[in-house]
């Protein structure tokens, strides 16, 4: 790896040591504050990956807590199918570069925008693929913090896997309860909306933020969302739907969402963390509220 300076958002056709790769970054496939993802193509054995660069200074406070779950989630079980993990990760003076699985799908976000809303035996599959995530995200020690749409990946095939991803945000739940205003406003829970530096808020922030993508994924809409004239996001008005839990059950009227569905919603979207359900309980038919969602499982199927 050189010590030069490099500019992140034009690396395509360049060659970059990754031990134990050899990358050619082939093309741009996403940009954000955080960086940039290339597609990459490993010299050694032509295997396909993404490789997700960052600046250092731009990044100081996120970077090392990305790294380092990625890594710590590769060791603990490189095959876990719905969240991601980094293979390798390099460091210059300025820059990280961590080599990822390559999807090729696009965020959910790109299929929900595609299809405006998802049937719900379409639904049921992706989110339960989500909810597995967060389960296991969490039976590892790991708070996610900033769950959405944008930060859940799609494989390319037909019937396609989806993979939490993006863990700036992301904290040790072993480290204690978390502080501070954390996260998109959207999908932000009460607690940690409201949350100073002194307020503390644990993981079931991340349920919340599941119950605003499965209301979203049904409908197409965000259950908590104010527009101004011009169209922007009202935050103030926003942040206090979210603050009384009072979310749009207009759409779900209008688009005809099943009562086990809302049912499901409304066990999800609870302003005190103590009666949200955990990930343990989402993802076990003996949960009541998520019967909706575990109906998607085979017979036999944990």
């Amino acid at each position: 790896m050189c010590d030069e300076d490099i500019d992140i958002h034009k690396l395509d056709n360049r060659y970059f040591d990754v031990p134990p790769f050899n990358l050619l970054f082939s093309r741009k496939v996403d940009e954000g504050s955080f960086g940039c993802v290339y597609r990459c193509i490993d010299t050694y054995t032509d295997a396909v990956y993404a490789c997700k660069v960052m600046d250092k200074e731009k990044n100081a406070d996120t970077w090392e807590r990305e790294v380092s779950n990625l890594l710590d989630m590769y060791s603990d079980d490189p095959n876990h199918e719905f969240v991601m993990h980094a293979f390798a990760c390099a460091k210059t003076p300025s820059t990280i570069f961590l080599v990822l699985p390559y999807l090729g799908g696009g965020t959910l976000l790109d299929k929900v925008m595609q299809q405006r809303r998802f049937p719900e035996a379409e639904a049921r599959r992706v989110l339960l693929q989500i909810a597995r995530g967060i389960e296991y995200l969490h039976s590892k020690g790991i708070c996610h913090r900033d769950l959405k749409l944008d930060n859940i990946l799609c494989s390319e095939e037909e019937n396609y896997r989806v993979v939490i991803c993006d863990f700036g945000f992301s904290k040790k739940i072993r480290q204690g309860l978390h502080t501070g205003n954390r996260g998109t406003l959207e999908y932000m829970a009460p607690e940690v909306l409201e949350a100073t530096g002194e307020e503390d808020y644990d993981e079931k922030c991340d349920i919340w933020s599941y119950g605003v993508i499965v209301y979203t994924v049904l409908t197409g809409c965000f259950p908590f969302y104010v527009v101004n004239p011009d169209e922007s996001v009202n935050r103030e008005k926003t942040a206090a739907l979210i603050a009384r839990g009072a979310y749009n059950t207009g759409n779900l009227d209008t688009l005809g969402v099943s009562p086990e569905a809302r049912e499901f919603i409304a066990s999800l979207l609870v302003v005190d963390p103590s009666a949200r359900p955990t990930a343990q309980q989402i993802t076990s038919s003996s949960f009541r509220a998520a019967s909706w969602l575990c109906s998607s499982m085979k017979p036999g199927q944990k």
